[in-house]
Formats: structure tokens, sequence, C-alpha cells
């Protein structure tokens, strides 16, 4: 979602936000946690580049510590302004070679 807003090569992090969501099922963790990033973009005007995640399936849990620092126009180019998160297509997948998601972001 971020490389959509801004280059995330021009991101540091020199800030660090912790999120934590519930959800009956993997998609909807999905999208919670993506309105709460979006969410602390707009009110705290933060991107984010660097994310640890952990997920606890049976308990229908997300904590994520994101990486990031305030958007500056003279550093970061502005990508697309990501407006919200849709359940459109939603799909979180497990593969043999780890997860794959799907989600289709309004811009």
């Amino acid at each position: 979602m971020y490389a959509l807003m801004v280059d995330l090569d021009r991101v540091e992090p020199r800030e660090a936000r912790a999120l934590a969501v519930s959800a009956p099922d993997l998609e909807r963790l999905l999208v919670h946690w993506l309105v709460d990033l979006l969410f602390v973009t707009e009110t705290e005007g933060l991107v984010f580049a660097a994310f640890e995640v952990e997920v606890d399936e049976a308990a229908g849990s997300l904590r994520a510590l994101a990486h990031g620092e305030p958007f500056d126009p003279e550093r970061h180019d502005a990508g697309y302004d990501v407006k919200a998160v849709t359940y459109h297509d939603l799909e979180v997948v497990r593969e043999a070679s780890g997860w794959r998601a799907r989600v289709i972001l309004d811009v």
C-alpha cells in the first residue's frame, strides 16, 4: 500500500507505531490493519516502509510495529492518495512458500 503512496527507498525508520487489531478471519484482519495504518497516515502524517508483524490465527489477532517517518514533500515523491481499503476480491491464502494476499485499494 505504501509503495503506491511514496518511494519506499526514501522512507527512513525514524519513528515506530504499534498497532493491534482483531477480526474473525484473516481477510478482515488484513483490512482492519491496513485501515489503521491509513488512519495513522491521515491523522499524524506518517508514512511507513518497514513492518514487524505477528499474527495469531487462533485468536484472530494481529500485532505490528510499523517503522517510518513524517511525510516530507521535499524528500518523498508523492504517489497515489489511498482513500480506502476495500473488501472487493479480498483474498488471503497460505501457500507452500508463505502467504499471498490480494486487496484492492480505492485511490
